[in-house]
Protein backbone atom coordinates (compact mmCIF):
# COMPACT_ATOMS: atom_id res chain seq x y z
CA UNK A 1 0.00 0.00 0.00
CA UNK A 2 1.21 3.46 -0.60
CA UNK A 3 2.04 6.07 1.58
CA UNK A 4 0.63 9.28 1.95
CA UNK A 5 4.03 10.90 0.92
CA UNK A 6 4.36 9.37 -2.00
CA UNK A 7 0.97 9.56 -2.93
CA UNK A 8 0.78 13.74 -2.96
CA UNK A 9 4.59 13.12 -4.15
CA UNK A 10 2.63 11.61 -7.56
CA UNK A 11 0.01 14.59 -7.33
CA UNK A 12 2.61 17.04 -7.25
CA UNK A 13 4.66 15.67 -10.19
CA UNK A 14 0.99 15.21 -12.19
CA UNK A 15 1.02 18.71 -14.42
CA UNK A 16 -2.41 18.35 -15.36
CA UNK A 17 -3.64 17.92 -11.90
CA UNK A 18 -3.61 21.86 -10.80
CA UNK A 19 -4.72 22.82 -14.28
CA UNK A 20 -7.91 20.62 -14.64
CA UNK A 21 -8.77 21.72 -10.52
CA UNK A 22 -8.26 25.40 -11.45
CA UNK A 23 -10.92 24.79 -14.81
CA UNK A 24 -13.34 23.71 -12.81
CA UNK A 25 -13.20 26.68 -10.54
CA UNK A 26 -13.25 28.98 -13.10
CA UNK A 27 -16.25 27.08 -14.54
CA UNK A 28 -17.83 27.29 -11.05
CA UNK A 29 -16.90 30.67 -10.97
CA UNK A 30 -18.05 31.85 -14.60
CA UNK A 31 -21.35 29.87 -13.79
CA UNK A 32 -22.23 31.29 -10.43
CA UNK A 33 -21.66 35.09 -12.46
CA UNK A 34 -24.32 33.96 -15.40
CA UNK A 35 -26.75 33.23 -13.34
CA UNK A 36 -26.51 36.29 -10.74
CA UNK A 37 -26.25 37.81 -14.61
CA UNK A 38 -29.56 36.10 -15.01
CA UNK A 39 -31.35 36.83 -11.94
CA UNK A 40 -30.33 40.60 -11.75
CA UNK A 41 -31.13 41.35 -15.37
CA UNK A 42 -34.85 40.05 -14.40
CA UNK A 43 -36.95 44.05 -13.62
CA UNK A 44 -38.11 44.15 -10.03
CA UNK A 45 -40.71 46.89 -9.87
CA UNK A 46 -41.98 47.71 -6.56
CA UNK A 47 -44.05 50.95 -5.55
CA UNK A 48 -42.12 51.98 -1.91
CA UNK A 49 -43.90 54.71 -1.01
CA UNK A 50 -47.95 56.07 -1.32
CA UNK A 51 -49.56 58.71 -0.19
CA UNK A 52 -53.84 59.04 -0.96
CA UNK A 53 -55.09 62.18 -0.95
CA UNK A 54 -59.33 62.54 0.02
CA UNK A 55 -61.98 64.86 0.08
CA UNK A 56 -62.08 66.66 3.08
CA UNK A 57 -65.36 65.87 3.94
CA UNK A 58 -64.91 61.99 4.10
CA UNK A 59 -61.83 62.90 6.84
CA UNK A 60 -63.22 65.50 9.17
CA UNK A 61 -66.74 64.48 9.55
CA UNK A 62 -68.27 67.69 8.24
CA UNK A 63 -71.37 66.90 8.44
CA UNK A 64 -73.01 69.74 6.97
CA UNK A 65 -70.91 69.04 3.78
CA UNK A 66 -72.47 65.48 3.31
CA UNK A 67 -75.86 66.31 3.97
CA UNK A 68 -75.66 68.68 1.28
CA UNK A 69 -74.10 66.10 -1.47
CA UNK A 70 -76.95 63.47 -0.23
CA UNK A 71 -79.58 66.01 -0.96
CA UNK A 72 -78.77 67.31 -4.31
CA UNK A 73 -80.81 66.48 -7.41
CA UNK A 74 -77.73 65.13 -9.69
CA UNK A 75 -74.92 63.32 -9.82
CA UNK A 76 -71.63 64.11 -7.72
CA UNK A 77 -68.13 63.40 -8.23
CA UNK A 78 -65.50 62.52 -5.48
CA UNK A 79 -61.85 62.46 -6.09
CA UNK A 80 -59.26 60.97 -4.99
CA UNK A 81 -55.35 61.28 -5.51
CA UNK A 82 -52.58 59.22 -4.99
CA UNK A 83 -48.94 60.43 -4.92
CA UNK A 84 -46.65 57.67 -5.93
CA UNK A 85 -43.07 56.43 -5.54
CA UNK A 86 -42.00 53.10 -7.66
CA UNK A 87 -38.56 51.86 -8.13
CA UNK A 88 -36.77 49.40 -10.56
CA UNK A 89 -34.74 47.42 -8.04
CA UNK A 90 -32.77 44.99 -10.38
CA UNK A 91 -30.74 45.46 -14.06
CA UNK A 92 -33.48 44.67 -16.54
CA UNK A 93 -36.31 47.00 -18.08
CA UNK A 94 -39.61 46.26 -17.45
CA UNK A 95 -43.10 48.18 -16.51
CA UNK A 96 -46.47 47.93 -14.20
CA UNK A 97 -49.51 49.36 -15.09
CA UNK A 98 -51.08 52.01 -13.51
CA UNK A 99 -52.89 50.82 -10.33
CA UNK A 100 -56.43 50.66 -9.78
CA UNK A 101 -57.46 52.11 -6.41
CA UNK A 102 -59.94 49.83 -4.74
CA UNK A 103 -61.83 50.99 -1.82
CA UNK A 104 -63.84 48.29 0.82
CA UNK A 105 -66.23 49.80 3.31
CA UNK A 106 -67.14 46.97 6.01
CA UNK A 107 -71.17 47.40 5.43
CA UNK A 108 -72.16 44.33 8.04
CA UNK A 109 -69.51 42.49 10.44
CA UNK A 110 -68.61 40.10 7.72
CA UNK A 111 -69.57 41.82 4.78
CA UNK A 112 -67.60 44.30 2.41
CA UNK A 113 -68.65 46.60 0.06
CA UNK A 114 -65.54 46.61 -3.04
CA UNK A 115 -65.44 49.52 -5.19
CA UNK A 116 -62.62 49.68 -7.72
CA UNK A 117 -61.53 53.04 -9.65
CA UNK A 118 -59.40 53.38 -12.32
CA UNK A 119 -57.13 56.23 -12.54
CA UNK A 120 -57.05 58.82 -15.24
CA UNK A 121 -55.09 57.99 -18.04
CA UNK A 122 -56.13 60.85 -20.43
CA UNK A 123 -56.88 65.01 -20.15
CA UNK A 124 -58.10 67.42 -22.10
CA UNK A 125 -55.69 70.70 -23.19
CA UNK A 126 -57.20 73.55 -25.59
CA UNK A 127 -55.54 76.83 -27.60
CA UNK A 128 -57.43 79.71 -28.30
CA UNK A 129 -56.85 80.09 -32.20
CA UNK A 130 -58.37 83.44 -33.13
CA UNK A 131 -61.43 85.39 -30.95
CA UNK A 132 -63.52 83.12 -32.80
CA UNK A 133 -62.12 80.08 -32.37
CA UNK A 134 -60.53 77.54 -29.73
CA UNK A 135 -58.87 74.55 -30.39
CA UNK A 136 -59.07 71.65 -28.38
CA UNK A 137 -57.57 67.49 -27.86
CA UNK A 138 -56.89 65.15 -25.89
CA UNK A 139 -53.76 63.63 -24.74
CA UNK A 140 -53.42 60.26 -23.33
CA UNK A 141 -50.88 59.96 -20.40
CA UNK A 142 -50.37 56.10 -20.90
CA UNK A 143 -51.55 53.31 -18.64
CA UNK A 144 -48.58 52.04 -17.58
CA UNK A 145 -44.87 52.64 -16.02
CA UNK A 146 -42.08 52.06 -18.17
CA UNK A 147 -38.35 51.28 -15.87
CA UNK A 148 -35.06 51.05 -17.63
CA UNK A 149 -32.70 49.57 -15.17
CA UNK A 150 -32.60 50.85 -11.69
CA UNK A 151 -34.56 53.67 -12.23
CA UNK A 152 -36.95 55.54 -10.09
CA UNK A 153 -40.18 57.91 -10.51
CA UNK A 154 -42.50 59.60 -8.93
CA UNK A 155 -46.18 60.74 -10.17
CA UNK A 156 -49.67 61.88 -8.99
CA UNK A 157 -52.63 60.07 -9.96
CA UNK A 158 -56.03 61.18 -10.44
CA UNK A 159 -59.23 58.67 -9.62
CA UNK A 160 -62.92 59.61 -9.66
CA UNK A 161 -66.00 58.33 -7.98
CA UNK A 162 -69.45 58.57 -9.47
CA UNK A 163 -71.86 58.91 -6.51
CA UNK A 164 -75.68 59.16 -8.15
CA UNK A 165 -79.07 59.61 -7.39
CA UNK A 166 -80.15 56.38 -6.23
CA UNK A 167 -80.44 55.82 -2.61
CA UNK A 168 -78.01 52.61 -2.65
CA UNK A 169 -75.40 55.10 -3.73
CA UNK A 170 -76.21 57.78 -1.65
CA UNK A 171 -75.59 55.20 1.12
CA UNK A 172 -72.85 53.92 -0.14
CA UNK A 173 -70.99 58.16 0.11
CA UNK A 174 -72.96 58.06 3.87
CA UNK A 175 -70.65 55.02 4.80
CA UNK A 176 -67.88 56.45 3.42
CA UNK A 177 -67.68 59.06 5.05
CA UNK A 178 -69.20 57.87 8.34
CA UNK A 179 -65.93 57.87 10.83
CA UNK A 180 -67.28 54.80 12.36
CA UNK A 181 -66.90 52.73 9.20
CA UNK A 182 -63.83 50.49 8.27
CA UNK A 183 -62.65 51.29 5.20
CA UNK A 184 -59.79 49.90 3.55
CA UNK A 185 -57.71 51.49 0.09
CA UNK A 186 -55.74 48.57 -1.59
CA UNK A 187 -53.82 49.29 -5.04
CA UNK A 188 -54.12 46.78 -7.95
CA UNK A 189 -51.80 46.56 -10.84
CA UNK A 190 -49.77 44.12 -12.88
CA UNK A 191 -46.19 43.45 -13.81
CA UNK A 192 -45.22 42.94 -17.84
CA UNK A 193 -45.74 39.30 -17.38
CA UNK A 194 -49.65 39.98 -16.15
CA UNK A 195 -48.70 39.19 -12.22
CA UNK A 196 -51.63 40.57 -10.21
CA UNK A 197 -49.86 42.71 -7.07
CA UNK A 198 -51.30 44.71 -4.29
CA UNK A 199 -50.23 46.87 -2.22
CA UNK A 200 -52.43 48.66 1.27
CA UNK A 201 -52.45 52.24 1.71
CA UNK A 202 -51.02 52.88 4.85
CA UNK A 203 -51.19 56.75 4.57
CA UNK A 204 -54.24 58.26 4.05
CA UNK A 205 -54.24 62.80 3.90
CA UNK A 206 -56.76 65.61 3.68
CA UNK A 207 -56.09 66.67 0.11
CA UNK A 208 -56.34 70.28 1.67
CA UNK A 209 -52.89 69.39 2.57
CA UNK A 210 -51.93 69.49 -1.12
CA UNK A 211 -53.95 72.57 -2.05
CA UNK A 212 -55.83 69.71 -4.48
CA UNK A 213 -59.18 70.87 -3.61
Amino acid sequence: MESLIEILSKVSLDPNFFSIDLGLILAGIGLAISVANYFYSKPKIKIYRESLFIESFLIANEQNTLENLINRTSDIWINFYLEIFIRNEKGGDGSITKPILEIKIREKMFKWKPIQLPPTIEHHESERVDDHTTSSWTVRDGAAYNLSASSYLDDMLKYNMRIGTKESEKETLKLLASPDVLKKYTLIYFDNKGNKRTKRIREIKDMRDRNLF
